[in-house]
């Protein structure tokens, strides 16, 4: 028995057991600031925020890089285990858990160009006014319900930036920090204002409840709890402002 014992004590000096930590697929995609690919490497205001999370739950981060509806479509699934950047809505609970704190708030508004004169104290402003918008994009119920507007779709947001700064529209509809974000990557930093907040939107982290066993809500948890946290040590905040 002693010779076993001694055996087996050799054996795992020479070649150790090799204890890695627990890894939890986690969708993403090129949705900058939040997370896109900077010379090869993923980063972003999510990417910083869900690895801080994971380091300190002991967890390793496996990030899938998905276009947006595929990566909504893999949480329903459980193909995926979680994702950020998730606006609540009712439908998504029924295939998702949501953090109990949102990570951060978003802001939709307007942006005009410098000097352009143009003032909006509501959506009466905007009638006749000719404002860009992104293809299936929710900005709130009034601006979305405002007939009167000249919507002129924009493939993403730095073809937004771009037509904006050329004249090609009045006004930009989009996520502030995103826009501005986009803006100064262009050098057209100075060349807009915001005119008006449409609306203010949570952003949570989710997971899915077709993840293995009570996995999706067991994360959901941890994860809310180590959110506060990064929250009060004003964590997140410092990620948000190294991405305005």
């Amino acid at each position: 028995m002693k010779k076993l014992v001694l055996l087996v004590s050799v054996v795992s000096l020479l070649f150790p057991i090799s204890v890695s930590a627990e890894k939890i697929v986690f969708a993403t995609g090129d949705w900058p600031p939040y997370s896109y690919k900077e010379n090869g490497k993923l980063t972003g205001i999510d990417v910083d925020i869900t690895t801080e999370i994971y380091r300190r739950l002991g967890l390793e981060p496996e990030f899938q890089f998905l276009p947006w509806k595929r990566a909504l479509h893999s949480l329903k699934r459980g193909s995926v285990t979680g994702m950020a950047s998730l606006f609540y809505s009712e439908e998504r609970t029924g295939f998702a858990y949501y953090t109990s704190s949102p990570m951060y708030i978003v802001k939709n508004v307007l942006f005009s160009r410098k000097g352009s004169g143009i003032k909006i104290l509501g959506t009466d402003d905007l009638k006749g006014r000719t404002v860009a918008v992104l293809p299936d994009s929710v900005y709130g119920p009034e601006f979305d319900n405002c007939k009167e507007i000249k919507r002129m779709e924009c493939y993403d947001d730095i073809t937004m930036v771009k037509m904006l700064d050329r004249g090609r529209m009045d006004l930009a509809a989009t996520q502030e920090i995103t826009f501005r974000f986009l803006s100064r990557k262009l050098g057209l930093e100075d060349r807009f204002e915001t005119v008006y907040t449409i609306s203010e939107a949570k952003v949570h982290i989710a997971f899915s409840k077709k993840a293995p066993g009570q996995r999706g809500k067991e994360l959901t948890d941890k994860f809310s709890e180590t959110l506060l946290r990064l929250k009060d040590e004003g964590f997140i905040q410092k990620v948000l402002d190294k991405y305005r």
